[in-house]
């Protein structure tokens, strides 16, 4: 295995099929594999859950992300991305119970979307559309992310001084 790949993100994917979609899920799933390739991530699995309705605290329920964890800790999957958008208590839910990073389809799209962006024009733009995208999902963050990036701002007045 070349150094590239195996430092690359391991990644599972997850499709969840409501009785009530109309789309084709292997197919959504086979796109969300691209979208994960053009990430720099492979794909080492995927899931597909079949339900009624969306579970609203952890998308798709306890006992589903304590399998998915499993099965991450099996194949040493780096990351999980779902095929859906996700609220931001639901990532929260889902990091705290499958103790990977979490991320859903509009977040790889606009991650890919910075990676790619080369004027500062663009940058700008990616960057605005990653904020608004965040915004609602920083609510309870004030213990990591938030923190976080405080120290952050704190070195870097702390280097110009």
């Amino acid at each position: 295995m070349s150094q590239e790949i195996a430092n690359m993100e391991r990644v599972l994917i997850i499709g969840v099929e409501l009785d009530t979609d109309t789309i084709d899920i292997e197919n959504s799933l086979d796109e969300l594999e691209e979208l994960v390739k053009a990430a720099g991530g492979v794909v080492v699995s995927r899931v597909i859950q079949k339900k009624e309705s969306i579970n609203a605290a952890y998308f798709i329920g306890t006992g589903k992300a304590e399998e998915i964890k499993n099965y991450c800790e099996e194949l040493d999957i780096t990351t999980v991305v779902f095929n859906d958008e996700l609220s931001g208590a639901q990532l929260r839910n889902l990091e705290k119970i499958i103790d990977r990073k979490i991320v859903d389809r509009t977040n790889l799209i606009l991650d890919i979307f910075a990676n790619r962006a080369n004027s500062k024009e663009g940058k700008l733009q990616v960057k605005l559309a990653q904020l608004k995208y965040r915004l609602p999902r920083l609510i309870g963050f004030r213990d990591t992310y938030l923190e976080r990036e405080e120290v952050l701002v704190q070195e870097g007045q702390e280097n110009r001084n």
